[in-house]
């Protein structure tokens, strides 16, 4: 039978807003223009498959992201 080791420790440790591994680093801000357009045109193609088939009512259906 094989023994369980003692958990591991983890360190999260924050990086400094000028380090370019952080997300807020200016240097991402084309991405995260792209990802937000890219999540405005999956909207809106639900939108419209929704409008197609004649549903009105929004989130009442439980699917998308909203």
């Amino acid at each position: 039978m094989a023994q369980i080791g003692k958990p591991t420790k983890v360190v999260i440790r924050t990086l400094d807003p000028s380090d370019p591994r952080n997300p807020n680093h200016p240097c991402h801000d084309d991405q995260w223009d792209e990802l937000a357009e890219a999540i405005g045109r999956m909207l809106a193609r639900q939108d419209y498959v929704q409008s197609q088939r004649g549903n009105d009512h929004g989130d009442e259906d439980g699917g998308g992201l909203r």
